[in-house]
């Protein structure tokens, strides 16, 4: 039961928080039952899956460093592998053909409340399934064992200008000019040279003799007459960028008809540039990557040891990020020396209850307590313009509902309101914008957008979904935004 347990932790915890994401939808089902129209059951419902999207993205994805868009792209078309993979695909699959028939619902009028309360729901219901689905693939991933180093069929690599000859006995009564850069070479031929099918080799103008080192190399291991064939040789400028990119492009597509897992590529030959245009090569599901140890390379009572890697895509951007999380630790630790810190927890708090009060149609006092929290972040932000512009979006769309409501019959005071009300809500996006970059939270803009096009669309009804999705991402920006800023004193903030 243990052994079983900690091989399937990961899937089976993924299942469980997947299960609760769906109890969201009993409200719904309770008014079925109850044959119970009543919008409470319905906003009950969204109530549950916006506090669970708020406690998913606090309690996993903000604890993974994977990054949520690129992961979940590869997961809605079905590329991530494994049972987590499996499990996240199916739920996200299931969401997204529930949202595609709640909206097929709403356009044929069909019990238009249930159905807009049951799509925006499942939306929010597949981001949360994806904030828990990459937290689990991101600690899944940390935990993958390693296979070590294999012989592989195709090996690829840089040649070095060759250097002063080796001084290791081994080598010497091999090869006795052999230079000393070219024993890793050997080593690495040497390791391979059993499953050895073929071999592509980059090399500069300046380093060709390279190549008949390379021949004798081959020769001494008695597999010269077996692949020399299928030696294929790509010769660039190793300082020159896009000649390297030209070669490696090669490369990639002649090595094709060869799965990822029988390719290694051995980076540490070549100029500083070779090493990481090869690497990038190496980005590939099960591509083996070796190097030589630098410190046994040194000691000349040593032979070269060299190891290998495993690197995928989704490690690289686990490796960047984390680096880049980091530094950003580091550079807000300096910053706090010389600053003040600020609480956001009551602007937060009163925009968020005044998005709640959007959703729930009581817009004049919601808007009102959002205007409140604008004025509270302009002054603590030191950025006058974020209620400047929040100020002008709540005159205007006072100014709209009013003008709307004196006008219903007259086409042209119609259509002047509803250039008052664009002209309202890009005074919001503006505002919103500038929350978005001072606070770090995209969420801001993102709703800044939905709330824009949705009230430019509102002229045919799915502008009003549009509207409503971008209230709700504009509570969640609220509740979900940073509690506390530096300040320093140039009077430039800082978000911790």
């Amino acid at each position: 039961m243990g052994k079983w347990f900690k091989k399937y932790k990961y899937p089976a915890s993924l299942t469980g928080f997947v299960i609760i994401v769906f109890l969201s939808y009993i409200p719904f089902i309770i008014a079925k039952s109850l044959k119970d129209n009543s919008t409470i059951l319905f906003g009950l419902s969204l109530v549950i899956s916006s506090i669970m999207l708020v406690l998913y993205y606090q309690c996993f994805y903000k604890r993974t460093a994977k990054e949520f868009s690129g992961v979940l792209r590869y997961l809605l078309i079905g590329e991530v592998g494994g049972l987590i993979g499996l499990i996240g695909f199916l739920s996200e699959f299931v969401l997204s053909n529930l949202l595609a028939e709640y909206i097929k619902n709403m356009i044929a009028n069909d019990s238009l409340i249930k159905n807009a309360g049951l799509a925006i729901t499942t939306f929010l219901n597949m981001f949360s399934v994806g904030f828990v689905f990459v937290y689990f693939f991101d600690k899944q991933l940390q935990i993958r064992p390693s296979k070590g180093r294999e012989p592989k069929p195709v090996l690829i690599f840089g040649l070095s200008i060759p250097n002063k000859p080796t001084e290791r006995d081994k080598y010497k009564n091999i090869i006795s000019d052999l230079p000393q850069n070219y024993e890793p070479i050997y080593e690495l031929l040497e390791f391979h040279k059993n499953t050895l099918k073929e071999i592509h080799v980059l090399y500069s103008n300046e380093g060709k003799k390279g190549l008949e080192y390379l021949d004798k190399i081959l020769i001494s291991l008695g597999i010269y007459h077996k692949i020399k064939d299928n030696i294929y040789k790509y010769e660039c400028d190793f300082d020159d960028e896009n000649s390297m990119k030209e070669q490696i492009a090669e490369i990639s597509t002649k090595i094709k008809k060869y799965e990822d897992e029988d390719i290694s590529i051995y980076i540490s030959s070549g100029t500083s540039l070779v090493s990481p245009l090869l690497t990038l090569l190496g980005l590939e599901k099960d591509r083996q990557i070796e190097y030589v140890n630098q410190k046994e390379l040194k000691d000349p009572t040593k032979l070269p040891e060299i190891k290998a890697i495993e690197i995928s895509k989704d490690d690289a951007l686990l490796f960047l990020k984390t680096l880049a999380l980091k530094w950003s630790k580091l550079k807000k630790e300096e910053v706090k020396m010389n600053s003040q810190k600020l609480d956001l927890n009551t602007p937060n708090m009163l925009g968020g209850i005044g998005g709640i009060l959007l959703i729930l149609g009581l817009g004049p006092v919601g808007l009102v307590l959002i205007l409140i929290a604008f004025h509270q972040y302009s002054q603590m932000l030191n950025k006058p313009s974020i209620f400047k512009d929040g100020l002008t979006w709540g005159i205007s769309s006072f100014v709209a509902i009013i003008l709307f409501i004196f006008s219903i019959a007259f086409v042209p005071m119609l259509l002047f309101a509803y250039g008052v009300l664009i002209f309202a809500v890009i005074n919001l996006k503006k505002a919103l914008t500038e929350l978005s970059i001072t606070l770090n939270q995209n969420l801001f803009d993102m709703s800044g957008k939905f709330i824009f096009w949705g009230t430019v669309l509102s002229i045919i009804l799915i502008g009003l979904l549009g509207i409503f999705i971008g209230n709700i991402l504009l509570t969640i920006a609220f509740f979900t935004a940073p509690k506390e800023i530096q300040l320093n004193n140039a009077g430039e903030t800082s978000v911790m």
